[in-house]
Formats: C-alpha cells, sequence, structure tokens
C-alpha cells in the first residue's frame, strides 16, 4: 500500500472494489486479509517448497561434476506433479500435459544424442 500511495495509485484504481462501494457484493479489502491457514500456507511454501529446494539444489549442482546430469532432473518434477495430481488429488489429466510431457522427454533424448 506504501508503494503504491507513493505512485498515487489507490486501492481502488487496482481492484474496483477496494475504494469501497462493491456493486457484485464481493467481499474483498484491501490489503487483503490474511487467516492463520493462508499465513500458515505462506509459511510452509516459503520454507520448504521455495527455500530448502533450492538449498538441496544448490547442494547437489556443487556435489556434481557435470550440471548437466543434475539439471536433467528438474524434468522429472512434470511427472511426479502429474503422479500426484492424479492419484492424490483425483484430478483428470489433461491430453495437453501428455503432449508437454512428450515433448519434454523428446528433449532430453535429443540433448541426450547430440553428446
Amino acid at each position: 500500500v506504501l508503494v503504491l500511495s507513493r505512485l498515487g495509485i489507490t486501492p481502488g484504481q487496482v481492484h474496483p472494489s477496494a475504494g469501497g462501494g462493491n456493486p457484485e457484493g464481493a467481499a474483498y479489502t484491501f490489503p487483503p486479509r490474511i487467516g492463520l491457514a493462508g499465513f500458515l500456507g505462506c509459511l510452509y511454501i516459503g520454507c520448504f517448497e521455495m527455500g530448502v529446494t533450492f538449498v538441496l539444489w544448490m547442494k547437489a549442482l556443487s556435489l556434481t561434476e557435470r550440471t548437466a546430469q543434475v539439471s536433467n532432473l528438474i524434468l522429472l518434477s512434470p511427472f511426479i506433479s502429474l503422479i500426484f495430481i492424479r492419484f492424490v488429488v483425483g484430478e483428470h489429466i489433461m491430453l495437453s500435459s501428455m503432449a508437454g510431457l512428450v515433448l519434454i522427454v523428446a528433449g532430453v533424448l535429443i540433448q541426450r544424442s547430440v553428446k
């Protein structure tokens, strides 16, 4: 809010319902209020998904002689994500996701064949 106010931008310019009247009736406050569950979610993402994983990734890169070998491991994450999405969350996997995976695998195979 401080940065926006210094730039001369009001909350109503960022989101129409933030400046007061809200014709749609949606509950929106500016800045948004974050409850305990939201705060804990942010804390989890900040610590584990952004913090610890980057430290582990940096350690893996420092322990290897060829960073290309470790860098190819990151390409496994779409496969792992799709497995979690399908079997843990229960969502259906779209054909476009499968096409993306085929392109990723093709790229890795092309890269390995050029050596």
